[in-house]
């Protein structure tokens, strides 16, 4: 039931604005991480609201899975956003400079996350690159990370050294150290060819 209200947009927002804590981490990584030409095309995958695609210095669209979340973002940021599957992106090859998965991967399962990349790949200039900015289970488990995390609609949660490794099994990564968080940790992992 819970999960079913996060997919109204406004309830969504709610959570992003209660949460300030792993959304201030989102919103540090991805000024580290993303790029700084604003000559660039970013790919914003799973963009949720598209809230994010402000802060960035480059040019930038959003994808998400969740028609009313494109519709919402449209109206907030303009005509930038598609619904669209990370497995299957409207795109032609080569189109992008990046492409950001943030906060999506623990909804996807290894299959998943291997098919995104892939996908990724495809819409990505050969110089490109893949950055996820994702929650992950704390290292040692404290104990409210862990229950919070696992009151997410994910179903996927991960260590850092788990979703590095699925990224790692046909793609080179790079990662920065994990954030942690009151009530998330959070990595950033750079993807190459």
């Amino acid at each position: 039931m819970v999960h079913r209200v996060l997919e109204i947009p406004a309830a969504f927002r709610l959570t992003q604005l209660l949460n300030p804590f792993t959304t201030g981490i989102y919103r540090r990584l991805l000024r580290e991480h993303a790029p700084q030409d604003p000559h660039a095309l970013l790919l914003d995958l799973g963009c949720g609201l598209g809230d994010y695609l402000d802060m960035v210095e480059c040019r930038a669209l959003g994808v998400d899975v969740n028609p009313a979340y494109m519709a919402k973002a449209a109206e907030h940021h303009g005509p930038r956003f598609a619904a669209a599957t990370a497995m299957d992106l409207p795109f032609q090859s080569e189109t992008f400079d990046a492409v950001l998965i943030m906060a999506t991967c623990h909804h996807l399962s290894n299959e998943q996350v291997l098919s995104a990349l892939e996908e990724c790949f495809q819409v990505l200039k050969p110089h490109g690159y893949v950055l996820i900015i994702d929650p992950v289970l704390p290292s040692p488990l404290w104990f409210w990370k862990w229950a919070l995390f696992k009151l997410d609609r994910g179903k996927h949660l991960r260590t850092f050294a788990q979703l590095k490794a699925v990224a790692g099994e046909h793609y080179r990564v790079e990662a920065s150290p994990v954030v942690r968080g009151l009530l998330h940790d959070v990595v950033a992992l750079r993807i190459t060819r």
